[in-house]
Formats: structure tokens, C-alpha cells, sequence
């Protein structure tokens, strides 16, 4: 077995790789290198499913795929897949250490040679670093393969501010774009009530529109943007507005997209150049060149008077995936200088601020830039807010802010339902975006009795060991150690017994995000909203702690 790489398309370089060991390759570009081929054959031997750190692909096949493909650069993904066997053992695991410039990986299914034939494919279009190819062929747990080779990238986990663990309170899916400073400041007011850290001010706060998101407007939804100038009609003194929800308590975070600017904006009148010319309407939008310095420097100017005129808490960060979905070419580079250098500025101005970056930008190359990393939008789905919770915890490891998507549910929706979208978000950090004014008596109960469990155990949350436990095409269960507590998301009211439960802990609590009641013995129950419940049973949306035997 052997892997081969050619620089430039020039002579083939071959290493031979050694089976049962974890292979890396160094790569020493020549100096005018813009694109490396990286090619391997790996054996289809008692290999029956993989995992990539793509969203779209974010839990294991459960099947062999003809064809797998997909992109990775500064702010999309990352160059890693690996396969594994029904016991969830390593089978190769692939990945190199260029996390910043463009990367197309492939796995093609070769049945004459019963093999995957891996294509790594960087494109730089300037100078490459040296950089590392790892081929993991050790059997070993995949996770534990994977937390390995992200250990090796030898990125310094910051220390991440207090408030980044806090729940969090979003205007997105609530209001939408039909906000203003009198809501907020009403709902701010209740928001501390049941125990929120933070507030977001999400899309709608620089235009006048006052709008719901709907299917009939999402095509011209961001023409709006680009010039990130506050409504007066909704905010009219916003920067008094944002003192008044932090004197309550809460932090204020803004949300902002930068790389989106409508055409018909000012910016986008008075800088052409700035909008690329080959990028596609993104909801009205174009996308912002990082190849036009002037115009990047224009919009960092922008977002960063945000910062200086108003005193927020910090920013929502997004769409920083568009320019590499949208454009063609080798953009990684000029999209990391950009986000490196708005980072920076924010951070001028305030050393602690919350930065928040969502899913799919959720990777390791963005750890010592954001302060949160949020699951992509899912609103009405606690299971898809769940799996995504646990696959970034797969992407960024352990002691990470990793951030729900914001709970929203249906008016008089059952409670058992209601108690699972809170259930599903303590597999990272609880996110709601509900009308806190006109909630029910059984809204307010669950609401107030799982933030304040997630608060009790928020120490557990930020500094305890992540297990993610998956079958071939599920996840049943996700746990958390630390310090002789335990908790346990069961999923699966059968499977979830796998785990160690309350070896070596003084408290196991377990949360039924399953469909089934769930039958333990020694255990104290409580319902939905927290009132206990039968012994020996843990109620579906309910929970318990597993009491000692001794």
C-alpha cells in the first residue's frame, strides 16, 4: 500500500504506507507549488460505513457510497474523512494539515480492486507551506483516531469567556425581521427571568422592512444588506437601547453577514469591484471580492464601527461559507485574511467579546477566532438539533461552547415535545427563540426547570469529556463526564444502556430525548416540567438520576 503525490501535476512521488500504523507524510512544496495531487488506494476490508466533517454528511453513512465528495478551506469544512467497521473500529482514517486553502476530497469505490480510491486535490493559487498527510491505519476507536489527529494540529484552545456557556435568548425565528427596541427590551426583561446569559439581535435591525420569512420573499431576502446602518424607525437611539438590555443583566450580541451585500445598497453602488463578478445571488446578495483590498478594508471599516459607535457584547458572524459555495476558484486564503483581520479589530475593541460562528465555519482552523459555534438553522427539529450539537462536539472536541440552534415550536405544541427541544439542546449550549410574552403555565414550567438544570450542571457542560455513541447510521446516545457527575442523553430508550452509567460518578443524570418511556431501575423520575414522577421509569421529554446502590 502506498500513497503518491504529485506537485503541479509533475512527477508522481510515492511513500509506502504500513498497515495497522498511523502514517504521515510530510509535503515540502517548491516554492512556486499552486496545486497538489494527493492520491491513495484503501482497502474495502471489514469497513462498513465512514464520517466526514461535513453537515450534510454529519452522521455515518451506515452504507459504503460509490462516490463520496466534498470541498474544505478556511471557512467551510475541513480535509478529513475516515471509514471504520460495524465495531466502530478505525479502518483509515485520511486527513492533511492545510486547514486554510482550498481542498477537494474524494472517495471513489473501485470494485476490481476492492478498494476506496482517495483523491485529495489542494489548489492554492500562491505559495504552499509544508504540511503534513496523515493516513491512520491504526484499529482504534474512529473517534479516538479523529481527536488524535485534531490534537496534532497543534491549535491552542483558548480560554473561552463565561458567557459563552450561559443560554442564550435569538430574535430570529420569533420575530424575524419585524423587531424593534421596544420588543427586545420586553422580552430582555423576562429573558433574565428564566435565566438567560445572552441576548441576539439577529437579521432585520439595519433596514426599515418589517418582515416575516417566508417562502414567498426568501429569493430577495438579503438584497437589503451591505451597508449596516441601524433602522431609526425600529432603533431609535439604539446605542441608549443596547445600555438598557445589558444594565438588565444580558449580554447583546448583533448579528452581521459581511461577505453579503445587495446591489442596489450604497456600498454596492459606490464599490462595483467589491462584489465579485463570477458569484451567484445569494437570497438578493452578491458576494464580497476578498481579492479587492479597497473594498474589504471599506467593509471591515463598516463592521467595525458597529463596534465603536453602540458597545455590544460582541457579534454574530455569518455566511462566512458563501464565498467558497458561491465562487469557483482558490479563495481559502483571501476569506481567512479577511475574517482573521475582523476578528482582530473586534477583539481591539473589546478583549472579551462573544464572536459566534454557525456549522458549517464550526471547525478547528476557527477555534481561536469565535467563542460559540451554533448548529445550523433547524427550527421545529430537536433531533436535527441534537445530531448537530454532537457533530460539531465530533469537529471541535471537548471544552468547547458548542451552541444549539434556537428552540422554536409550534403554538400549544405537546409538552413532551416542548421538554425534547430543551432536552436535545444540552448537548451544547440551550438556545431559544420563542414568544417569552405569551407563553402557557406548562411553557413556563419546562422552560424555567431545564435552564435551571443546565445551569447546575454548566461546570460539568464546559470542562467534562464528550462520548458520542453512535451506531452504523445513528446516534443513540451522547454523554458527558466530568468530576464524578454524569449525564446521559439517551436517544434510543434501548441502546443508551451501553454506556457506563454511574461507574466512578456520585450523580447520573439521564434525559429521555426518545420516543419510549424508559424502564431503570434506582432511578428518581421527573416529568416534563420537572415534578417527579413512578419510580423505576423515566417519562419521554422527562429525566432522572440514578441513585447509588449502596
Amino acid at each position: 500500500m502506498h500513497l503518491c503525490y504529485k506537485l503541479d501535476n509533475k512527477e508522481s512521488v510515492k511513500v509506502v504506507l504500513k498497515n495497522g500504523q498511523n502514517n504521515v507524510v510530510r509535503i515540502v512544496p517548491e516554492p512556486d507549488t499552486r496545486e497538489i495531487d494527493i492520491s491513495l488506494a484503501l482497502p474495502i476490508r471489514d469497513m462498513h460505513s465512514y464520517w466526514t466533517p461535513v453537515r450534510k454528511m454529519s452522521h455515518p453513512a451506515g452504507t459504503l457510497q460509490y462516490h463520496i465528495d466534498f470541498h474544505a478551506s478556511a471557512t467551510e469544512n475541513f480535509p478529513l474523512i475516515s471509514f471504520f467497521s460495524s465495531e466502530m473500529i478505525n479502518r483509515g482514517t485520511v486527513g492533511i494539515s492545510d486547514l486554510i486553502h482550498n481542498v477537494s476530497i474524494s472517495a471513489a469505490m473501485n470494485q476490481q480492486a476492492r478498494t476506496y480510491d482517495i483523491k485529495l486535490t489542494l489548489c492554492a493559487g500562491e505559495t504552499i507551506s509544508p504540511f503534513c498527510t496523515t493516513v491512520d491505519m491504526r484499529e482504534e476507536n474512529w473517534q479516538s483516531v479523529i481527536e488524535q489527529w485534531r490534537e496534532k494540529l497543534d491549535l491552542t484552545l483558548p480560554e473561552f469567556p463565561p458567557a459563552a456557556w450561559k443560554p442564550v435568548f435569538c430574535s430570529w425565528y420569533v420575530v424575524h425581521a419585524d423587531v424593534d427596541s421596544d420588543w427586545i427590551e420586553r422580552n430582555a426583561v423576562l429573558a433574565k427571568k428564566y435565566g438567560f446569559g445572552t441576548f441576539i439581535l439577529d437579521d432585520g435591525w439595519c433596514y426599515d422592512q418589517r418582515r416575516r420569512s417566508n417562502t414567498e420573499n426568501a429569493k430577495n431576502w438579503y438584497a437589503p444588506l451591505g451597508d449596516w446602518q441601524v433602522s431609526k424607525d425600529k432603533f431609535p437611539d439604539f446605542a441608549a437601547h443596547i445600555k438598557k438590555v445589558q444594565a438588565i443583566g444580558l449580554r447583546y450580541m448583533i448579528w452581521v453577514a459581511p461577505f453579503l451585500v445587495g446591489a442596489d445598497t450604497d456600498f454596492g453602488r459606490k464599490n462595483p469591484d467589491a462584489l465579485h463578478p463570477d458569484s451567484e445571488m445569494c437570497g438578493g446578495a452578491r458576494i464580497l471580492n476578498t481579492d479587492d483590498a479597497d473594498g474589504c478594508d471599506k467593509m471591515l471599516a463598516q463592521i467595525e464601527k458597529i463596534m465603536l459607535d453602540y458597545s455590544p457584547d460582541g457579534l454574530k458572524i455569518d455566511f462566512l461559507d458563501q464565498p467558497t459555495r458561491q465562487i469557483k476558484g482558490t479563495r481559502g486564503r483571501g476569506i481567512w485574511k479577511f475574517v482573521t483581520e475582523l476578528v482582530s479589530r473586534i477583539r481591539a475593541i473589546k478583549a472579551d467579546a462573544l464572536i459566534e460562528f454557525r456549522q458549517d465555519y464550526a471547525v478547528p482552523q476557527m477555534l481561536t477566532l469565535g467563542t460559540q459555534f451554533r448548529a445550523v438553522d433547524c427550527p421545529f427539529d430537536y433531533l436535527i438539533n441534537f445530531k448537530r450539537c454532537c457533530q460539531i462536539r465530533l469537529c471541535l472536541g471537548d471544552n468547547v461552547p458548542v451552541h444549539a440552534d434556537p428552540a422554536y415550536w409550534a403554538e400549544n405544541e405537546k409538552p413532551e415535545n416542548i421538554a425534547k427541544h430543551l432536552i436535545a439542546m444540552f448537548a451544547g449550549v440551550p438556545m431559544l427563540s420563542v414568544d417569552l410574552e405569551h407563553l402557557n403555565p406548562t411553557e413556563e414550567k419546562i422552560i424555567s426547570f431545564y435552564l435551571s438544570l443546565y445551569r447546575r450542571f454548566t461546570t460539568l457542560m464546559s470542562k467534562g469529556h464528550w462520548i458520542i455513541n453512535r451506531g452504523l447510521s445513528d446516534i443513540y446516545s451522547a454523554e458527558v463526564a466530568y468530576g464524578g457527575e454524569k449525564i446521559i442523553i439517551a436517544a434510543d430508550p434501548v441502546q443508551w444502556k451501553t454506556t457506563t452509567a454511574l461507574a466512578g460518578n456520585k450523580t447520573c443524570l439521564i434525559l429521555n430525548l426518545s420516543s419510549s418511556e424508559i424502564a431503570v431501575d434506582t432511578v428518581e423520575s421527573f416529568n416534563p416540567d420537572g415534578s417527579c414522577c413512578s419510580e423505576n421509569v423515566i417519562p419521554v421529554g422527562g429525566g432522572g438520576f440514578l441513585r447509588q446502590n449502596n
